[in-house]
């Protein structure tokens, strides 16, 4: 079973994510904050990442940043999902390490595919 953190503060987002992975037979982990996560991925890495950018306290950007820069981090696979949709936004996710930019909404097959795709 892989084990699935995913990193959003929306209550809607995650009454959406955690259900269909539990499906898909993913452990799922959660966190509404960057600081937690990053705490969470020293302490047990996941095999991979779902990651909002917007959260209360560090950005997603600057989470995917510092997992990329650390040795034990930087191939654990991150996906982000977002509402920002900017090609900057798009730009500067995939520049700084992410795998996957995908924006919200985001249709379940395609987040479900982009997810398979990464853990495989």
């Amino acid at each position: 079973m892989k084990n699935l953190l995913i990193v959003e503060d929306s209550f809607i987002d995650l009454n959406n994510f955690i259900p269909l992975f539990l499906r898909k037979g993913f452990n799922v982990l959660i966190t509404r904050s960057g600081a937690e996560a990053l705490r969470i991925i020293e302490n047990s890495p996941p095999d991979i990442i779902l990651l909002d950018v917007i959260l209360p306290d560090i950005s997603g950007f600057n989470v995917c940043q510092r997992l990329k820069q650390k040795a034990a981090t930087k191939n654990i696979p991150v996906v982000i999902c977002s509402i920002r949709k900017s090609e900057i936004e798009q730009f500067w996710g995939l520049k700084i390490g992410a795998n996957a930019y995908l924006t919200k909404p985001v249709g379940q097959e395609n987040l479900v595919n982009t997810i398979d795709r990464l853990v495989a």
